[in-house]
């Protein structure tokens, strides 16, 4: 029987792929910070949220309590060793997404994907499976597929992806390690419930959109602008999609056709910040803002400068026209019948719907600009 080690499992796509991963007769072990917290229960309530349902083989998954930025991932060194002899394939998948921070960022992202690398070629090259970021393009956004340039960012969340690419690329020619690399977008909501645990990335916009709304202000009818570029491409994919996604890929009975290579598991056909702004506002039914780059930030009114306090570090994405290489990816995934949900009304309901049913995910006073849903 597989055994897979998987860090970052109690996360959004981490957990995703876990619930997939638990369908089929493999042995799981999770990674996690806090054993304590999933106690009780808990290891039950992660693995129903996405449908409601445990997977059939939950009994099989291990919980073990580490640190993927500590030597030996936190553990004695005793169990990384029979783990290290024990473990055939690891999907790496913890990560840090905050703005911020450069220097934690940069010790999760790249010190704590060294240290998860270690472990994949200790004893014995494992496979090893990296979850990273369609965005590590950074600012120009090249339509390439290595991750072999030092480049300019908008912010250190992209420059830590892709010093994590590189290193993953370094072992491999070191150690001849299998590796793949998955490059997802902008991840929202279950295409099929809507649901999430993670309120950000376009869920910030829709939320700005949504407390405008419920402003005197508006209600008095001022008027308000979105900023950004019309036809800039934003590139969403549902979590499921993501998720069925890299189980394909992954999975693939030719392993020699993702070993040593990159997808990016993106949106082939994306709306425009003008499709998607239609969406928002009517589905939610409020009056439609005229879309115009941030030029001049003197002369915002309060409702423009409430929009801007939830969407201001996510500006450089909708002033870019991005553009994903991606032929690879949809070639295999056209072989499995795996299609990218079309973001149109229903969905945008969906996701909406979920989130103003669960508060935003009750994060209405946070003030820490993060990359949550932008992977």
């Amino acid at each position: 029987m597989k055994t897979i080690l998987i860090t970052g499992g109690t996360g959004f796509l981490g957990g995703s792929l876990v619930r997939r991963l638990a369908r089929k007769d493999y042995r799981l072990i999770l990674l996690v910070r806090n054993k304590g917290k999933l106690g009780g229960g808990g290891l039950g309530r992660l693995l129903a949220e996405e449908d409601g349902k445990v997977p059939a083989h939950s009994a099989r998954i291990e919980l073990l309590e580490g640190d993927v930025t500590r030597p030996l991932l936190g553990l004695e060194s005793k169990v990384f060793l029979r783990l290290a002899d024990e473990v055939d394939t690891v999907f790496h998948c913890a990560a840090l997404t905050d703005f911020d921070d450069r220097d934690t960022l940069l010790r999760t992202n790249f010190v704590g994907t060294k240290e998860v690398l270690d472990f994949a070629v200790a004893q014995r090259p494992k496979r090893y499976h990296h979850i990273s970021s369609a965005f590590v393009s950074g600012k120009s956004n090249p339509q390439w597929n290595n991750a072999t340039r030092k480049g300019r960012y908008n912010n250190a969340y992209e420059e830590s992806k892709l010093v994590g690419e590189v290193l993953v690329r370094k072992y491999t020619s070191l150690y001849r390690l299998p590796a793949t690399i998955y490059r997802p977008s902008m991840i929202i909501g279950s295409s099929k419930n809507g649901y999430t645990k993670c309120f950000k990335g376009m869920y910030f916009f829709a939320k700005a959109l949504y407390l405008i709304s419920k402003t005197s202000e508006y209600a008095r009818g001022e008027s308000f602008r979105m900023f950004g570029l019309i036809d800039a491409g934003i590139n969403l994919v549902p979590m499921d999609y993501v998720a069925d996604s890299i189980m394909a890929i992954s999975g693939d009975d030719d392993d020699e056709r993702s070993i040593g290579k990159t997808f990016n598991v993106i949106n082939p056909n994306p709306p425009s910040l003008q499709q998607l702004k239609v969406l928002l506002v009517r589905t939610m039914g409020i009056r439609d803002p005229e879309i115009v780059p941030l030029t001049d930030q003197t002369t915002l009114n309060s409702l423009e400068r409430l929009y801007l306090s939830y969407t201001r570090p996510y500006l450089p994405y909708v002033h870019n026209k991005y553009k994903f290489y991606s032929s690879n990816t949809r070639e295999l995934l056209m072989e499995k019948d795996i299609i990218c949900p079309r973001i149109d009304r229903r969905l945008v309901s969906l996701l909406t719907d979920f989130a103003i049913r669960n508060n935003w995910g009750n994060d209405t006073e946070q003030k820490k600009p993060v990359l949550g849903g932008l992977n």
